[in-house]
């Protein structure tokens, strides 16, 4: 598939320690460290970790958990190559795009920076614009790293 993917336990906690400690098993993307929307989004095993709960408890959840993390690295690696099997033209991915997104005053714009990112991306490789994979790929990235978070209101803008 040309799109190397390793399997991570992510850590994330709130900066103020208010919240629990969330824990994610998930696959991330080698030229792509940035994605924690994909990875809170898609995990297959996640747990929190609070204070107040029984140690132990958290402790037998983890370890069952991970005990999944074989089968969803096959799980995953099955599903990637099905979708890098899957020919899709810039038009169709076009076309996917516009019925897929969820219909937002600001949906062209995202629809197209989408787009634009799957067909000019550096980590894409030639062959990923042209499939499933690709596309996916060029999307998630766009979101990642190309919509506009540099400002303390960016979170309510619409995308």
């Amino acid at each position: 598939m040309g799109d190397e993917h390793k399997m991570f336990l992510v850590f994330r906690a709130a900066h103020n320690g208010l919240n629990a400690l969330r824990i994610d098993l998930s696959p991330i993307r080698m030229s792509c460290f940035n994605q924690n929307t994909l990875i809170t989004n898609t995990a297959k095993a996640s747990w929190s970790i609070t204070h107040t709960l029984n140690h132990d408890l958290a402790v037998v959840n983890a370890e069952q958990a991970l005990s999944f993390a074989a089968e969803y690295e096959r799980a995953y690696a099955e599903l990637a190559a099905k979708l890098a099997g899957i020919e899709i033209s810039p038009e169709r991915g076009l076309m996917l795009l516009k019925v897929s997104m969820i219909k937002r005053a600001q949906v062209g714009k995202v629809i197209e920076g989408a787009h634009a990112n799957w067909m000019t991306s550096t980590t894409i490789t030639d062959g990923q614009r042209a499939n499933g994979w690709g596309l996916l790929q060029g999307v998630t990235e766009w979101f990642d790293h190309c919509v506009r978070r540099d400002n303390p209101n960016a979170q309510f803008e619409p995308v």
